[in-house]
């Protein structure tokens, strides 16, 4: 199995085939995950979207995974492994650390 760097995306067609999700222009406007890599060996952003689910996302992030911004009621689809930190703040719904880690086995710190 490969593991995709963090890169940085312009465009949801560079999502599918470049595997990392990085948006700090607001750019994007994502409305889903699917087709996003199963694991990334480094940052997965996908901050700063119109995502409502994390169902799509890679299992495994070997950094900081980030989905803040976004319109997310529920962490449900979240990498089940983040080597990094876990920032989910700015949603619909206001989690808690306690609603991470029911979904995620997070190594840094948590941001809600």
């Amino acid at each position: 199995k490969s593991v995709i760097p963090a890169i940085q995306i312009i465009s949801p067609a560079d999502a599918v085939s470049n595997g990392t999700l990085f948006n700090p222009s607001k750019a994007n406007k994502l409305t889903t995950l699917k087709g996003a890599p199963r694991e990334v060996g480094g940052e997965f952003k996908c901050h700063y979207n119109e995502l409502t689910t994390l169902e799509g996302s890679p299992k495994v992030v070997g950094d900081g995974f980030d989905c803040s911004y976004n319109k997310l009621t529920s962490l449900k689809g979240a990498p089940v492994k983040v080597g990094g930190y876990f920032s989910c703040h700015y949603n619909n719904d206001k989690f808690t650390e306690d609603d991470v880690l029911n979904v995620s086995n997070v190594e840094g710190e948590i941001w809600v």
